[in-house]
């Protein structure tokens, strides 16, 4: 027999179509027409080449686990999803699937900087999957350091400010361009600072903003 039919796949309620498939591409014949939907069982290939199917936890099922090698189906991705590159740290939305191996993103982020597009990207399947909680949540911490947040509701990349939570430091600058910090009392002046953009995470962010308002000064000087 050959080791590319010593397979198995479980059966999907919403997928059997699919799942006869991927054992038909390799080459199996349907000859009892399964209609692979019964999360219960695994299909396999016998030695005739034929599409077999058994309960999982039988001693048939635990005998095709331990001897062929499972297959599963590609991953499902619906609009919005946070993916990530199987070779390198990039992220992308899924939007939807352009033609075959291909798929639509809305934006695009890695340490190196995040893109947003109007009309997507074209990106190849075979090299994404789903990010996972923990990756996703890294995700966002990129968005974070570039300034940036991706509503997940209008499905765009807009501008995030930094706001502290109760309690926490943040750094600002004085009338005198001096940059401090303080922590977020949740005082009025907290929330002017907040409101209008006077709050950094660090204190270079606080003097960069300090440099661009005395070149602006400088300009109007001039």
């Amino acid at each position: 027999m050959e080791e590319k039919l010593k397979v198995f796949i479980r059966g999907d309620i919403d997928r059997g179509k699919e799942v006869i498939e991927t054992l038909t591409n390799l080459g199996a014949v349907n000859r009892s027409n399964y209609q692979g939907d019964s999360p219960k069982s695994l299909y396999y290939v016998d030695h005739k080449r034929g599409i077999r199917c058994s309960w999982i936890d039988n001693e048939v099922g635990k005998i095709i686990m331990d001897n062929y090698s499972e297959i599963k189906l590609p991953e499902q991705w619906k609009d919005g999803d946070v993916l990530i590159k199987y070779d390198f740290p990039m992220y992308a939305i899924f939007s939807h699937i352009d033609v075959e191996s291909t798929f639509i993103a809305y934006m695009q982020a890695s340490e190196d900087g995040v893109v947003g597009y109007e009309n997507g990207v074209r990106c190849n399947m075979e090299n994404y999957r789903l990010a996972t909680d923990e990756e996703v949540n890294r995700f966002y911490e990129i968005l974070h350091k570039h300034d940036k947040y991706w509503d997940d509701e209008a499905k765009i990349l807009v501008e995030w400010k930094f706001e502290p939570k109760i309690g926490e430091d943040y750094f600002y600058f004085d009338t005198d361009l001096s940059v401090g910090n303080t922590p977020n009392d949740g005082l009025p002046i907290d929330e002017s600072r907040i409101r209008c953009g006077n709050c950094f995470r660090t204190m270079e962010e606080g003097e960069a903003m300090v440099g661009e308002i005395k070149r602006l000064l400088e300009g109007e000087a001039l």
